[in-house]
């Protein structure tokens, strides 16, 4: 059976499309007139998480061997050593491209892939080239190696120790934020420190920033008693701690009045109640998110309940 040569052609073409990595391909860049590779030192990735940098090539277009100054023919990027594992690379074109603007050999070096591991010994590479030289008719080769830094960041440590009702994140980290496991791990606001105390029972996470690599722990139940722990004795009863719109009020004494503050103690709201007993609701909707204290006034007493604002 014959087969045509241009359906050959595209089946192999599709072949070897699938089989490349996927990156984009990178361009060189001719402004750059300094011989080597640049940037020297690349912004540092994190460790398990995606990477892509990209090198820019620069080489001499002439070299001096026995104290003759002699033309590069042409010039190959080989193999890159020492390269991190989970990373690869590929080259914009096998041979350089000569600009003749800056006299220069350049080309371009894609970086990708997911490091596994974020050891130091990994940091610098080895970019290695064969060039080819033309001396008298006979074509020579002679290598050469140039190199670069690509740093690697170690994943935050992202373990909690709880005490009680404390949540303490163990490692020093660049910052925090404390999450809302139940409610698709929102952020709580300000509570960006390594500690969180919860003031109402739910489940909660820490976002841990080290160096610009960001992880996050598992969740921890914490189960909240009111401050008051004289809930029953006291009559009031409050629900639900995680508030979306409305707050339900259970009066079972007689009550002065209800203050609300904020997180920063600024009082928000203020609800006299006139000695009213059953179930009173106080609207939230339009409050922000948060945290909320409220203070009920019963004669010379204060009862303190607290709530969470979504």
């Amino acid at each position: 059976m014959k087969i045509k040569k241009g359906i050959l052609l595209s089946a192999l073409l599709s072949m070897k499309m699938f089989s490349l990595p996927l990156f984009s391909q990178c361009t060189p860049d001719n402004t750059i007139n300094i011989e080597g590779i640049s940037p020297k030192v690349s912004t540092p990735g994190c460790v398990n998480s995606r990477y892509e940098r990209t090198l820019f090539f620069t080489y001499r277009k002439d070299t001096v061997i026995f104290g003759m100054t002699l033309v590069i023919d042409s010039i190959f990027i080989t193999r890159i050593d020492n390269l991190r594992p989970g990373l690869s690379y590929a080259v914009n074109m096998p041979k350089q491209i000569y600009s003749p603007s800056s006299n220069y050999y350049q080309n371009c070096i894609n970086v990708f892939g997911t490091p596994t591991n974020a050891l130091k010994a990994y940091d610098t590479v080895a970019v290695n080239i064969t060039a080819y030289v033309s001396v008298f008719g006979t074509v020579n080769q002679f290598q050469d190696v140039m190199y670069a830094v690509l740093p690697v960041n170690p994943a935050p440590n992202v373990a909690v120790l709880k005490t009680g009702n404390i949540l303490n994140a163990v490692m020093g980290a660049t910052s925090y934020n404390w999450l809302l496991c139940d409610f698709g791990y929102a952020t709580i606001p300000n509570e960006n420190g390594s500690v969180y105390t919860p003031t109402v029972s739910g489940n909660f996470a820490v976002e841990v920033n080290l160096n610009g690599c960001i992880d996050t722990s598992t969740c921890y139940n914490v189960n909240v008693t009111n401050i008051a722990d004289e809930k029953d004795q006291m009559g009031v009863n409050v629900y639900p701690s995680l508030v979306v719109n409305d707050v339900q009020i259970q009066l079972a004494e007689n009550i002065d009045r209800i203050e609300v503050y904020d997180q920063l103690g600024r009082e928000v709201g203020r609800l006299n109640i006139e000695n009213k007993l059953g179930i009173i609701t106080m609207p939230f909707n339009e409050k922000s998110r948060g945290t909320y204290t409220l203070k009920f006034y019963s004669g010379n007493r204060v009862i303190v309940r607290r709530i969470m604002k979504e």
